[in-house]
């Protein structure tokens, strides 16, 4: 996958969709070579950027709830944070319309489902872009 370089993502971006799941440590490989499936897929559709992170331990700041006691894992579990990036809501309705009429496209998200930790909900948000 190409990077978009931060300072051009920066401007292309004015709205993000947040998911913030978990993953078994026994379907890491899987879950990538399928995400980078469904990344290609998505550029398809022609979405800004997908980005993915994986939760690490560090201490908790003064004032602050560490996510990771929000969002537990259990020791076999990684908890990965993926970034949809869009150029505004319009276009992510756009490019989700076109989402539900692909077929090879909701069969990955089918796949998807069956690599997360079963029976614990997924945590998403849609974001617009602060200018500060």
């Amino acid at each position: 996958m190409q990077e978009m370089k931060p300072e051009t993502l920066q401007h292309a971006s004015n709205y993000a969709q947040l998911f913030v799941f978990r993953v078994p440590k026994k379907n890491r490989e899987a879950m990538l070579k399928l995400e980078g499936q469904i990344v290609s897929m998505f550029k398809k559709h022609g979405i800004v950027a997908s980005e993915f992170f994986q939760l690490t331990q560090h201490e908790t700041v003064k004032g602050f709830t560490n996510l990771a006691e929000t969002v537990s894992a259990g020791p076999e579990e990684e908890v990965w944070i993926e970034i949809e990036h869009y150029k505004d809501r319009e276009h992510r309705d756009q490019i989700f319309a076109a989402i539900r009429q692909d077929m090879p496209m909701l069969e990955l998200f089918g796949k998807w489902y069956g690599l997360v930790t079963p029976g614990i909900n997924s945590v998403m948000g849609d974001f617009n872009k602060l200018r500060i």
